[in-house]
């Protein structure tokens, strides 16, 4: 079962592999789904479609083994985490807008929300326009 964060319009990951940067159901653009769970990229704006599916692999890959680390402890919810940030043109995350399922707070904050924040983004050249990123996440209990 997937959640959905609260105040957010109902969306669900589908079941998948890695799909490249073509027409993708539910308006995910690209999805990445690991052992542990799921990310899909929902927006990239003024960044190449390399550098977007990179980012959203290396956070599938780190939320997959945050969540496998907090599973051993017992410390894992079932949930789900939208970020939504800005990059300037240093290529820096600003700080990012996000929706959290109830309940799974600690391991959004933890396997998604930090390492999304120390993401490296490349820098922008003067003619590139403004630049974002729509990342959406879930996750279930084991």
């Amino acid at each position: 079962m997937l959640c959905a964060c609260p105040g957010a319009v109902p969306d669900a990951i589908p079941e998948s592999k890695d799909q490249k940067m073509r027409g993708i159901s539910d308006g995910y653009v690209y999805i990445a789904k690991r052992g542990y769970g799921t990310v899909g990229l929902a927006e990239a704006r003024g960044l190449t479609n390399q550098e977007a599916t990179r980012v959203v692999d290396r956070l599938a890959d780190g939320l997959s083994d945050c969540l496998r680390s907090q599973a051993t402890r017992g410390n894992i919810a079932s949930g789900a985490v939208r970020i939504v940030a800005d990059i300037d043109d240093g290529g820096v995350p600003g700080a990012p807008r996000v929706t959290m399922s109830p309940g799974a707070e600690a391991s959004a904050l933890l396997c998604m929300v930090a390492p999304f924040r120390m993401t490296q983004f490349s820098t922008r050249s003067s003619d590139a326009g403004a630049r974002g990123i729509a990342i959406e996440a879930t996750w279930d209990a084991r």
